[in-house]
């Protein structure tokens, strides 16, 4: 029978929309009513051809709607109510794809001095997180020196898309308005960077967040003191014949105080006196039961009274109980500083250990033992990585594994996120990926609540932010590509990567602006981090 080739009017075919109004929303509507004018226009009137540029439809989508055998004009004459609800459904999903619709959206934010009036906003969905910031930024008046950047979490993930791709791929609503929290992006300041060239590769850092004093230890044998801000050094001194693999220092009654492990299978106590930027190492005693390079160190300073914990290649496991005796002497050979001493005879602390025996030994691993996580003054539970495929919650108090994480790849390092809400752990591993373990579980698992990272370079090693300046912890990480990688959990992507060594990136530590950072390219650098 054929068909009456009728032009439906425009008002006919809104009759036909209106009627499925429970399915076109407002906006859709609208460009619907677009839509009817070009047909209206164009094909009935103009001949078969459509301007795709007035839809958000894809050349492809529009390809296949051919691919039935009948055209769009035919379709919209013979079964207008088809049409409208087909075009309705494939508007909704394609401009979805495309961003191009309108979000209303509120911003919230937890910074008062970048807070903006609470209303509601209608955005391009097409904005990623610059054309927010720029919306933010425009809101605020700011002016181009000072403009800030922001980052925008929805739901506590943030957005790293465009609108219209993070709404669809989470499955936000936007028939309501939508709550965009913001705050300023956390990342390094290029401009503030500080470094100092070494003579050797640096492969393990330990900082003071105190008092901002750093100690490096270098493949050399020797371990610099340095102010972390500047990177300055301060004292230096030729710890040991081989490579120094760990260091780790606490303070005591005042004092400063670091240990070194080295690939000679020792582990040495030091003493630092003096202040500023004359600042003496005094060697305090040698612990030699290891039996294979020392690789990693924590300092358990449980009641006053610090017990340091070694672990070795082999997978063992020391814990030294350090007791320290005190008395004044001349300068010892083998303590050096910056700046050349007044007197060979000058006055400085020099310290010796009471006992140089170990208070235990654990076989902690089937091989090297790439980190040791203390537990803090109040608590018993630490934590070890390894080059074994695990990682392992300790009870120190009785020196028992109450729980292992078979983590499938080597370990490089771990670190603990002490939160009363959720202890976290952060492991780094040589495919080039972060895990992210829930530090609550007793049992065990091999199932990482998360794993960041695309790259198939060897992360050297990570460590979570100490102190929170936004609502989610950060990590920082190190790799062999040289980079410094910033992330925050509310995202699998990193929040900032930058290039910070020519050679591999060893080893990390955060201090109270940011991070230093050593490497191959035996260079020390302090980035700060907004």
């Amino acid at each position: 029978m054929p068909v009456d080739h009728k032009v439906l009017s425009k008002s006919d075919v809104v009759a036909i929309l209106q009627e499925k109004t429970q399915f076109v929303k407002d906006d859709i509507a609208k460009v619907v009513n677009t839509l009817i004018e070009v047909i209206h226009d164009e094909v009935f009137r103009g001949g078969n051809e459509i301007r795709m540029r007035d839809f958000a439809v894809s050349p492809s989508r529009w390809k296949a709607m051919h691919i039935a055998g009948f055209s769009l004009t035919k379709l919209a004459l013979e079964t207008p109510n088809h049409f409208v609800e087909w075009f309705a459904t494939v508007f909704a999903h394609s401009t979805m794809e495309n961003g191009d619709f309108q979000v209303r959206v509120r911003f919230v934010t937890d910074f008062d001095e970048y807070r903006i009036e609470d209303t509601p906003f209608a955005l391009p969905a097409s904005l990623n997180r610059a054309g927010l910031s720029n919306v933010i930024n425009h809101l605020l008046s700011l002016t181009d020196d000072d403009t800030v950047e922001f980052d925008f979490e929805i739901n506590r993930r943030l957005v790293r898309s465009k609108l219209s791709t993070f709404l669809k791929k989470y499955s936000v609503s936007t028939e309501d308005v939508v709550t965009v929290k913001y705050f300023p992006a956390v990342g390094v300041d290029p401009d503030q960077s500080k470094s100092v060239e070494l003579p050797s590769w640096i492969g393990a850092i330990d900082i003071n967040r105190t008092t901002g004093v750093g100690f490096a230890g270098c493949y050399d044998g020797q371990v610099k003191v340095f102010a972390a801000d500047s990177v300055n050094i301060v004292a230096e001194v030729e710890a040991h014949s081989e490579p120094v693999r760990a260091v780790a220092q606490w303070q005591q009654q005042g004092t400063q105080w670091f240990a070194t492990g080295s690939k000679d299978s020792t582990v040495k106590v030091w003493g630092v006196s003096g202040g500023g930027a004359q600042q003496t190492v005094a060697h305090v005693g040698t612990l030699s039961k290891h039996t294979a390079s020392v690789e990693s160190l924590g300092v358990w300073q449980k009641d006053q009274q610090p017990l340091l914990l070694s672990g070795d290649w082999s997978g063992a496991v020391f814990g030294w109980k350090v007791s320290v005796e005190e008395r004044e002497a001349e300068a010892p050979e083998e303590s050096h500083t910056r700046k050349k001493r007044k007197s060979d005879k000058a006055a400085v602390a020099v310290f010796s250990l009471t006992d140089a025996s170990p208070a235990f030994a654990s076989k902690a691993h089937a091989q090297s033992v790439t980190a040791i996580v203390a537990p803090t003054a109040h608590e018993h539970t630490g934590y070890t990585s390894s080059w074994d495929h695990s990682i392992k919650t300790w009870d120190w108090a009785r020196q028992d594994c109450v729980a292992t994480f078979n983590t499938g790849k080597v370990a490089t390092s771990i670190d603990a996120w002490r939160s009363s809400s959720q202890p976290l752990l952060v492991s780094s591993h040589v495919d080039g990926k972060l895990r992210i373990w829930d530090a609550r579980v007793q049992e065990g698992s091999s199932s990482a609540t998360m794993t960041l990272g695309r790259s198939t370079e060897w992360v050297a090693q990570a460590k979570w932010r100490p102190t929170a300046t936004s609502a989610a912890p950060i990590v920082a990480s190190v790799n062999y590509s040289g980079e410094l990688v910033l992330w925050d959990l509310r995202s699998t992507l990193p929040i900032s990567t930058d290039e910070v060594h020519e050679g591999k990136a060893l080893a990390l530590d955060w201090f109270e602006n940011g991070v230093v950072t050593g490497g191959s390219d035996c260079v020390l650098k302090s980035s700060v981090v907004n």
